[in-house]
């Protein structure tokens, strides 16, 4: 992980729920944490070594209602929201770094009517630029892969010239 952020957001919003069968009285949001990343963007600034990070964050919603005989449904529904974030994203390697998003939504208090559920969520993201390294634990740091002795006309001298890893 090279970078990490976190934002708490209360978020009051009028969703559109897919039920499978009719609902009458809201209980619960439930999210399992995942989100989907869209439209990403890494745009490098004049700050060293950041970037900002423009991305649209779905966030999958299940919605836990009762329908007229007290059973429970599960609908489901989504939160969309547009992030534009400064963060730092290493540059220039073979292997690339990557956006990853972590959610937790909860909300309670909200009220339902034609399969419209308007609520108050509570949300905590958390966002990460992450990449695949390997790490010698005993030293801390990069291991250093020794080069293949293969036979090459030197036609790629400065791809190969890259760092393995992004730089911090």
């Amino acid at each position: 992980m090279f970078d990490a952020c976190i934002q708490q957001r209360r978020l009051d919003e009028q969703l559109f729920v897919n039920f499978p069968e009719p609902a009458e009285t809201f209980v619960e949001v439930i999210s399992d944490g995942t989100s989907i990343i869209s439209d990403l963007t890494i745009t490098p600034t004049n700050t060293a070594g950041c970037s900002r990070v423009r991305f649209t964050q779905t966030i999958p919603l299940q919605v836990v209602a009762q329908n007229a005989n007290g059973d429970p449904v599960v609908g489901t529904t989504q939160v969309v929201l547009n992030q534009d974030l400064l963060m730092r994203v290493p540059r220039d390697s073979l292997v690339p770094a990557e956006v990853s998003v972590t959610t937790n939504v909860s909300g309670f208090l909200g009220s339902l009517e034609d399969n419209i559920l308007t609520i108050t969520l509570c949300t905590t993201i958390i966002v990460r630029i992450v990449a695949d390294v390997d790490i010698v634990i005993n030293t801390c740091g990069f291991i250093n892969l020794p080069p293949c002795n293969n036979y090459s006309e030197d036609v790629c001298s400065a791809a190969f010239a890259m760092p393995i890893y992004p730089t911090r």
